[in-house]
């Protein structure tokens, strides 16, 4: 096997513009072809990082793929408290970018805010500390917030004694109670730290005048996307009474539930397909080109002989056809031979 290699290198170094251009082509199909691979599979063949993740949905209105599928977090906690097809529905807020820190050495990080409860939906486990309660909810309760691992492990170094600690977040001391897991990115990818959505009992409007978070939810066992879509629908205009002033009949009438999943790829799926279709074709395109240069390599290494030539292309069809008063005397092959016509012989060997 060494003398094999040695003898490629070496046949590599005599033809040197053909293995660099060779190398070269091929670098360019397999290279694009491993980064669109990379890409699709990071966004549509590997999965969510939450157990059971095909039982997660997300919760709309519309064609379910709208970013403007907002709801009130009265709303979602109503869905919650009255659907019998989820184990729970929770919301997300938007990703902002908010002042973390004292004055003079605070950093800009994004955060999110989420119900109590969307953790629990997601069935993840705290790498440390815990997360949100039901009193965290409260308005009077003290400030608290959660970091992401990646957050946690950049800015205190993984210690875990950052627990208890409070930070300065938009200028509200919060006491940090919890991490995130490691490798869990939620709500979006950026997002360092959670903190939660909370509620005022004294103000009547509180749960209803804000309509700024996305809905998903956990499926019971048994349950498909179908039969819950057509729970949420049953339920929707008997949950219009709770709020606080007159809600048009058709607001949300269809509610839509797809995987948490899909939902996340959205129209993006069709490009994606399309992108690694057109990789796969260039791939093909590489190969027939580096098959193209090897041929091209060996007929100039190699030239045909004469009375070769003239058999491949009698062979293919390719040669001229004879003059009608032509005919054939005679054809001696071997050692020195010759192939006779009429005319002027033909030598087969050089």
């Amino acid at each position: 096997m060494y003398a094999d290699i040695k003898f490629a290198l070496r046949q590599l170094r005599n033809a040197l513009g053909f293995a660099v251009t060779a190398v070269l082509t091929l670098a360019l199909g397999v290279g694009a072809n491993i980064a669109i691979f990379a890409l699709v599979d990071s966004i549509m063949l590997r999965p969510l990082p939450f157990p059971q993740q095909q039982r997660l949905m997300r919760i709309g209105y519309g064609d379910g793929e709208s970013d403007m599928a907002f709801f009130s977090k009265g709303r979602i906690r109503a869905l919650g408290e009255h659907t019998e097809s989820f184990t729970a529905i929770s919301g997300f807020g938007p990703d902002a970018q908010s002042n973390v820190g004292e004055a003079g050495s605070s950093s800009r990080v994004f955060g999110a805010k989420v119900m109590v409860n969307a953790l629990a939906t997601l069935d993840v486990s705290p790498a440390c500390g815990r997360f949100f309660s039901s009193e965290d909810a409260q308005a009077a309760h003290d400030p608290v917030v959660v970091l992401s691992y990646g957050y946690w492990r950049d800015a205190f170094a993984a210690n875990p004694q950052i627990i208890g600690h409070t930070l300065c977040i938009d200028g509200i001391l919060r006491r940090v109670i919890g991490v995130m897991p490691v490798g869990v990115h939620f709500p979006y990818a950026d997002t360092q730290f959670l903190t939660p959505v909370t509620f005022n009992p004294a103000d009547v409007q509180d749960p209803w005048n804000r309509f700024d978070l996305r809905t998903f939810g956990r499926l019971r066992g048994g349950i498909t996307p179908t039969q819950a879509q057509s729970d949420l629908r049953r339920i929707q205009k008997p949950l219009l009474s709770l709020f606080p002033w007159q809600m048009p009949d058709i607001w949300a009438a269809n509610m839509t539930v797809v995987p948490l999943l899909d939902s996340e790829v959205g129209a993006m799926r069709p490009w994606l397909l399309l992108f690694f279709g057109t990789v796969g074709l260039i791939l093909l395109i590489v190969c027939a080109n580096v098959a193209n240069l090897m041929l091209a390599h060996a007929r100039a290494r190699y030239p045909a002989r004469p009375g070769c030539a003239a058999l491949a292309d009698r062979a293919a069809g390719r040669a001229a056809e004879p003059h009608p008063r032509s005919r054939r005397i005679g054809c001696r092959t071997g050692r020195g031979g010759a192939c006779r016509t009429d005319h002027a012989p033909v030598p087969l060997r050089g």
